[in-house]
């Protein structure tokens, strides 16, 4: 697919360090962006500004999913939602059910050896979602997802049951 020309905005990035690397333990309780929805335009200002002051000492790995998505005028690829709530069923909640967007969630799981934690991306373009809004969604993808290394799986979902713990767990 082409590519759209669309880029993430420079909180995503800034954004995808929270869930990889941690929180400043200085800002973990101050941290005014976890659990709500960001609005397009002061939000995301503030954001930008409160993650740029993130400091890279003493950090704390609470962040557990990061949801983006395009910014309503279409030119940029924006943070919805930062999270540090662990039950993977409110993550699947938070998906859009006729909006695409794309996620990035710190996947927790147990083997024989032990607990084991990767970072998965998530495509998520329902198909109820507007023809338009899954082309956008296509070729912004890779424009995305290459500002973030780490990233383990990629999971393509268009409904709630291809994106199921079990179902990612099997390609974790």
């Amino acid at each position: 697919m082409a590519q759209s020309g669309i880029q993430p905005d420079a909180s995503c990035s800034k954004a995808f360090q929270l869930i990889k690397q941690g929180v400043p333990n200085a800002i973990v309780d101050t941290f005014s962006f976890f659990d709500r929805d960001l609005s397009p335009a002061e939000d995301q200002e503030k954001l930008s500004a409160e993650l740029s002051a993130v400091d890279s000492k003493n950090l704390k790995k609470i962040v557990k999913f990061i949801i983006f998505k395009l910014h309503p005028e279409g030119k940029k690829i924006v943070v919805r939602h930062i999270s540090k709530n662990i039950d993977y069923e409110e993550f699947i909640k938070m998906l859009p059910k006729d909006e695409c967007c794309w996620a990035i969630y710190d996947f927790a799981y147990e083997t024989p050896d032990g607990p084991r934690s990767k970072l998965v991306f998530v495509s998520w373009t329902p198909d109820t979602a507007k023809i338009k809004s899954k082309m956008m969604s296509a070729s912004s993808k890779q424009a995305l997802k290459s500002k973030f290394d780490g990233i383990h799986t990629e999971i393509q979902a268009t409904d709630y049951d291809e994106i199921s713990y079990e179902t990612v767990l099997d390609k974790a």
